[in-house]
């Protein structure tokens, strides 16, 4: 796949795109083709499901088994960003990568336009190419706002808003507020779908028992250790009169930022020490403490500490997540180098 997709890249021209439709029922076949699109240079900007029936497309999020066809698009980055991005090794070009992956997708209102997601894909791109990463979530979150424009709960390029707005008079708000409410995302099936879907509700301020009606009727977690809906809610988002919302301000975003990811590295320190003190494998965890203590450890050059843990997890939690295998890849091929 990774030399057809090779071959794909070169015949296409720049800020072209290339769409993938396929069915699987495994989540890991669905992550092979993605990886083998970013190996060969693509930029996969968002994962979606083709509902043969209605004969539509619809928005999605999926970390668990797929049982649709999936169409994944992605886009080759132009010639200059990818030549300066190999030539500084990424340093220095993260505004750069964020303006180019916001500027080839239209202008909508997506889920990858939200910081979290954004955020997700600049560091799967840093990774793969063994770059150092120096943002963090709450750095990255002063980033996107001191060169990016925040509309409707979605980023876009200084560029882009007139349009935006332009199109909501377009479409005069019809369907807007099934797109911000997070109604077209059709899989929750872990931690980070479940936060993704959460902050798409919440484009307006919603009591626990508004939330939790319509999450159960959508949430479907496998495979992951998510914490109770009430404890995302108070850890992720504001409780204010009675009711959640989203954070409003960089004070606020920063403090629950803070918060969580304290929480994330205390239970990833817990993991580590289990994995190193006991012989059994690891079948379950909380998949978001796990990648957010590889990210401290890729950032560290801690690459035996991330090894130390995949060996002792259970097969299927890599082949599942994508984003955790490839920090497990960067850390085997850093060690290689090392020895």
């Amino acid at each position: 796949m990774i030399k057809a997709f090779e071959t794909y890249y070169k015949v296409l021209k720049p800020k072209r795109w290339i769409t993938v439709e396929f069915h699987n029922s495994k989540s890991s076949v669905w992550n092979k083709i993605q990886e083998a699109l970013s190996k060969a240079g693509f930029i996969v900007a968002s994962v979606k499901i083709l509902d043969k029936k209605k004969g539509t497309i619809n928005q999605s999020y999926i970390h668990g088994t797929v049982k649709s066809d999936l169409v994944i698009s992605a886009f080759k980055p132009s010639q200059k960003f990818t030549e300066n991005f190999i030539k500084q090794a990424g340093e220095g070009l993260e505004i750069e990568f964020i303006n180019e992956f916001l500027s080839n997708l239209p202008v909508k209102p997506t889920i990858e336009r939200t910081d979290k997601m954004l955020y997700s894909k600049m560091l799967a791109y840093y990774i793969q190419r063994g770059y150092e990463i120096k943002y963090d979530a709450k750095s990255f979150y002063s980033l996107l706002k001191e060169n990016f424009v925040q509309e409707d709960g979605f980023w876009f390029t200084t560029h882009q808003i007139e349009a935006y707005l332009e199109y909501k008079k377009k479409m005069k708000l019809e369907g807007m507020e099934d797109i911000k409410s997070g109604s077209q995302l059709l899989f929750v099936n872990d931690e980070k779908s479940a936060l993704v879907w959460l902050y798409n509700f919440l484009s307006e301020p919603k009591t626990f028992s508004d939330i939790s009606t319509a999450f159960n009727q959508l949430a479907n977690i496998e495979g992951d250790e998510v914490p109770e809906l009430k404890e995302m809610l108070e850890q992720n988002f504001i409780q204010e009169n009675g009711k959640y919302r989203r954070p409003q301000n960089e004070t606020e975003h920063n403090s629950i930022t803070e918060k969580r990811q304290k929480n994330l590295r205390r239970e990833f320190e817990t993991l580590l020490v289990q994995a190193q003190t006991e012989k059994k494998k690891i079948k379950l965890v909380r998949k978001e403490a796990l990648a957010y203590g590889f990210e401290l450890c890729y950032k560290d050059k801690r690459f035996t500490d991330i090894l130390t843990i995949a060996k002792k997890l259970d097969k299927k939690i890599l082949e599942n997540s994508g984003e955790l295998n490839d920090f497990v890849e960067a850390a085997e091929i850093m060690v290689e180098g090392i020895k």
